[in-house]
């Protein structure tokens, strides 16, 4: 009776042994290879194309859409670098502006989002922004810059550096103004 036990956990050991041994030679070592595109920026935990993000308050209205050709996230600081963006911001479900900008920086922890060159962004009331960097405080919903900015409204065109504005341009102050052109009704009444 031992010797039958014997000869059939023999058999069971066998059986295992080959049961692992085709799973072993089924298994391939991982040979992920990471895309060597020409990456713009190094060191990124995940990149994306075709990016895309929305932004929705507590009460679930959408506040934007954000779309970028290219996306690299850095996990480390939660921060994001975008090219090619576009985004569109939106009030009571409806879209108030579309900015398009060259580049751009998502930072979670610190509530911003920076927009850098060819910074393009029209209110659906007519009003133009153009500049070289702007600052979004995703908290306060304001804009803010350093460097050149133009604003065309009502037939008025402001340049100068530096600026101050709710995120809609509603409000809005040159910091630096160099010139204005005017036609139409004045802006800086507002």
């Amino acid at each position: 009776m031992i010797l039958s036990f014997i000869n059939n956990m023999k058999k069971y050991i066998e059986l295992y042994l080959i049961i692992l041994l085709i799973i072993f030679l089924h298994c391939k070592k991982d040979t992920t290879i990471r895309v060597n595109e020409v990456e713009k920026e190094h060191g990124s935990t995940i990149t994306i194309k075709n990016f895309q993000r929305t932004a929705i308050d507590s009460k679930g209205n959408l506040l934007w859409k954000l779309n970028a050709e290219e996306t690299y996230y850095f996990k480390k600081n939660d921060r994001s670098i975008l090219y090619n963006i576009q985004v569109e911001q939106y009030e009571n479900g409806k879209i108030k502006s579309k900015i398009k900008a060259d580049k751009g920086e998502i930072l979670k922890k610190e509530n911003l989002i920076k927009a850098f060159g060819n910074i393009y962004m029209k209110s659906t009331d007519g009003k133009i922004l153009e500049a070289e960097e702007i600052e979004m405080n995703t908290e306060t919903n304001t804009l803010s810059s350093d460097k050149k900015v133009l604003i065309k409204s009502s037939g008025t065109v402001i340049r100068g550096v530096g600026l101050i504005a709710d995120n809609s341009l509603n409000k809005y102050k040159i910091l630096k103004p160099e010139g204005i052109t005017s036609g139409g009704s004045n802006p800086l009444e507002k």
